[in-house]
């Protein structure tokens, strides 16, 4: 008695409101008054004048004998009878048991739910679709209030999350959510936040997942007994099923905080969600085991396996206990999820059979611990099967995002579903030799990787790339050169590497966080002036070791080297790394460039006139910064943006960028040269210039990455100060330039990094530049020295004008800057000169030693690109 007192007393509802019914004036009006977004007008006349919230979801008031069908239809959607329901269902539309002015609307509300449930299970594709959409239709327009129709967008966005669609469905609970903030009970708030973090967990915006799911568990607090929108206890049998159904959405709630909290790193925070999650399980009545079975699935990701062994136990006692298989399948799934953790896939591999033998519709995470068993024990081509069973569902679900929400979307799941799959294709490569298996998991590795790019541009060409076209992209390989492909993995690397007619497939185990952190530490190191070179070589050597390890067969004789990075290793300078065959830097011997992808290279070039000169920018004026000679006044900058004025001011200049452009202009002939300078390097002005016709771009200027300044969230380049803009020139409006650049150079701080995105690479400015149609971008790795930047680039363009290719401009500009017999431009500098950094270094200066030889000051720049 006191567990079921309990029970009716975490959750409860509101009683239904018995305000008159309104007139056909009033329905008139109000619609009026929705259409144009004056929801609380339109509800005032709902209710004839009263305020607050409708009260639809509620039966309470609904006469004993009238609630039998609805009892029905909500145990066959408990026992997940969906057949049943939607009989049922379709039943209530058309004879109706209940007398209510929201009941069509909501009966259409929860056939579209019942469709998504069955439309995974039975892929009725398109057909569902349109009915989903005409039965969402169809209750708008008989919704009587504003809370009614959340309900069917809440509705609208289950159907699409359980279609495998989150993207089509983040739309609708961000229209619910907009709803029920103003007309909602807490419960209302936390079914709506709660179903938005599930959305942005799947795009891997995990700040929001963790925002909207702690605002669904304050709503969860408020809701119960003692929390400021408590309601009171349902003294009927519908009241109490609907309350005991709304338990069990809070437990789900708390089960979902749990596992946000272990696959974010925090296992140990999870203490007090599984104290509430478990308190709940052993209250609710019905089947326990699959709760205990799905928690050791949290402990499992985590490696907590004592913990994750315990609750299995606790699942196959209480299976017992309740009368049930103690080997359900269910069990198994999360039975072989831990022995694939603990490193034991042959255990694993018939439980994982079992798992996916008993499921009508297996997801994502099922099917890719079905693919790691059967990888485990070697049958690769048959986890290569199950791994593309994963790839296709995760693609569908990809695919309905909206493409700017694309980017961080390879997570989780999805991304150790499509690793498996270039895993085996790797392993089935290295064990046959067949040039055929390396074209499949040379395929494989590019499903995964910058896919943004395609998808950015609407490039079908950038879609896919077939065998075929690797095959003929292969054959085009020069005698001296070579391509390395590198997937880096959380337990494992992937490298590729081929030439014109050998190749080398390597699968390895690693350390993926402590590789990243070590390649993370090697950067700071370069990056730093005064870090001990000979420290620096030793860990050179040990990561040349580690990436070009067995490639000295194939790496012999080749001049060039054609590098797809991933993850850290994308913020590495490559060409540093260190042959452990030759023990020399591969630029000593070699000309490195790198790629975001095959896709990329062998996409086709936009159509264009033949370009010619050059456009840059240098030297732009920073409110407050000292005027060089001859710039004229800046203008006053909106108010708008004088939050960011006192940063702004404190930005060093840069004077040597104007001798930089001015150096690198004169070699240019009689070629166009346009320059934007001091108060004329204008954002708009930039923005606005028509830059298709020329064939190299060089902006010269300050680099900054999201979250150096305040409302500054992505990477960006300061530019002069104006009115009706901020002066940053960011990395989403820079990808929607026109350019027809063979080059464009960032003369930059940090230019090349930026946020890391497993799939799509770094999310930095050369990406942006790539977008905006640029062939090639020079980007650089850390904060550069502006006098040494400016030697760089005069050495790099004058070897480029005549006539070196850019890679190998660059490289031999770089020795000339290390070796000390760099040409100064206007003569000898004073080494001793102050000069700053062309990062947001706003109160020191560097000052460069007479030598240059310290890689800080000539290996920051890469290209990247064809």
């Amino acid at each position: 008695m006191a567990r079921a007192l309990l029970l009716l007393l975490l959750l409860s509802v509101l009683p239904l409101s018995t305000a008159a019914q309104p007139s056909d004036e009033d329905f008139a009006r109000a619609e009026e008054a929705f259409e144009r977004g004056d929801f609380e007008e339109g509800y005032r006349l709902l209710r004839g004048g009263e305020g607050g919230g409708p009260a639809w979801h509620e039966l309470a008031e609904v006469p004993e004998d009238k609630r039998v069908r609805v009892h029905d239809i909500l145990e066959a959607v408990e026992k997940e009878e969906s057949q049943r329901a939607m009989d049922l269902l379709v039943l209530e539309l058309t004879e109706p048991s209940v007398d209510m002015p929201y009941w069509p609307a909501q009966v259409r509300a929860m056939l579209v739910r019942m469709h998504g449930a069955r439309s995974q299970q039975l892929q009725l594709g398109t057909q569902s679709d349109d009915e989903a959409r005409r039965l969402v239709l169809e209750g708008r327009a008989l919704a009587p209030d504003p809370l009614t129709r959340a309900a069917l967008d809440g509705a609208y966005a289950a159907y699409f999350a359980q279609t495998g669609r989150n993207g089509f469905a983040s739309i609708y609970a961000e229209r619910q959510l907009q709803v029920v903030q103003k007309y909602g009970s807490a419960y209302d708030r936390l079914d709506a936040h709660d179903l938005l973090a599930g959305m942005y967990a799947d795009i891997g915006q995990l700040a929001l997942r963790d925002h909207h799911r702690e605002l669904a568990l304050a709503a969860a607090e408020a809701h119960m007994p003692g929390g400021s929108e408590a309601e009171p206890v349902a003294t009927d049998a519908m009241g109490a099923k609907v309350q005991l159904r709304k338990i069990d959405r809070i437990r789900e709630l708390y089960f979902k905080r749990m596992n946000d909290l272990a696959t974010s790193g925090r296992y140990p925070e999870t203490g007090f969600p599984f104290s509430m999650f478990e308190m709940i399980t052993e209250m609710l009545p019905g089947p326990r085991f699959w709760h205990w079975a799905r928690a050791s699935s949290v402990s499992s990701q985590a490696r907590a396996f004592e913990d994750a062994r315990d609750l299995l136990d606790r699942a196959r006692e209480t299976a017992k206990s309740e009368g049930q298989d103690p080997d359900d399948w269910y069990i198994a799934c999360r039975q072989a999820e831990l022995l694939l953790a603990e490193g034991s896939p042959e255990a694993a591999e018939p439980l994982s059979a079992h798992c996916l033998s008993e499921q009508p519709a297996p997801g994502i995470l099922d099917l890719r611990l079905r693919g790691e068993a059967l990888e485990g024990v070697g049958r690769y081509a048959e986890a290569k099967e199950v791994y593309l069973r994963a790839a296709r569902q995760a693609e569908r679900l990809r695919t309905s995002y909206s493409v700017a929400d694309r980017a961080g979307f390879y997570r989780g799941n999805v991304r150790a579903a499509h690793w498996g799959l270039i895993r085996v294709t790797a392993l089935q490569a290295a064990a046959s030799g067949a040039d055929a298996d390396l074209l499949r998991a040379i395929e494989a590795s590019e499903h995964m990787r910058s896919r943004q790019l395609g998808d950015l541009l609407g490039r079908d060409d950038l879609a896919s790339i077939s065998p075929d076209r690797l095959a003929a992209l292969r054959a085009q390989l020069a005698p001296d050169e070579a391509v390395l492909t590198y997937v880096l993995m959380s337990h494992h690397l992937v490298l590729l590497a081929w030439d014109r007619d050998r190749f080398v497939a390597q699968v390895r185990a690693h350390d993926g966080p402590g590789a990243s952190n070590r390649l993370r530490e090697l950067v700071a190191a370069l990056a730093d002036p005064k870090s001990d070179t000979a420290a620096l070589t030793r860990e050179l050597e040990e990561a040349g070791s580690f990436f070009l390890w067995d490639l000295g067969d194939l790496l012999r004789g080749k001049r060039r080297l054609l590098v797809l990075p991933d993850g850290a290793l994308a913020l590495v300078p490559f060409d540093l790394l260190i042959d452990p065959t030759d023990q020399q830097a591969l630029h000593e011997t070699r000309v490195v460039r790198t790629a975001p992808s095959l896709r990329y290279l062998a996409a086709r070039s936009a159509e264009a006139e033949p370009t010619r000169g050059l456009f840059a920018v240098a030297d732009p004026q920073f409110r407050g910064a000292p005027a060089t000679p001859g710039a004229a006044p800046e203008a006053a900058p909106d108010a708008a943006l004088r939050s960011l004025g006192p940063v702004r001011s404190s930005i060093a200049p840069l004077p040597a960028t104007r001798t930089e452009v001015a150096s690198i202009g004169t070699l240019f002939g009689d070629e166009p040269v346009d320059v934007l300078l001091g108060s004329a390097a204008r954002e708009s002005t930039f923005k606005e210039r028509d830059l298709a016709p020329y064939r190299f771009v060089h902006l010269a200027t300050h680099g900054i990455l999201g979250g150096d300044l305040p409302g500054i969230a992505e990477p960006a380049l300061v530019l002069a100060e104006e009115r009706g803009e901020d002066g940053f020139l960011l990395a989403s409006e820079a990808m929607r330039l026109d350019l027809r650049a063979e080059l464009t150079v960032l003369s930059a701080c940090k230019t090349g990094t930026g946020e890391l995105v497993s799939g799509e690479g770094v999310m930095g400015m050369s990406r942006a530049f790539l977008l905006a149609g640029s062939r090639s971008v020079l980007v650089s790795l850390w904060e550069v020295d502006s006098k040494a930047t400016e030697a760089l680039m005069v050495a790099f363009y004058r070897r480029l004008r005549a006539g070196a290719p850019a890679a190998e401009a660059l490289r031999d500009a770089k020795h000339e800057l290390r070796d000390g017999t760099r040409h100064r431009p206007g003569g000898a500098a004073d080494p001793g000169s102050a000069s700053a950094r062309r990062g947001l270094v706003v109160t020191k200066d560097v000052t460069p030693a007479n030598d240059t030889s310290h890689p800080f000051y000539w290996a920051a720049f890469v290209l990247v690109g064809r």
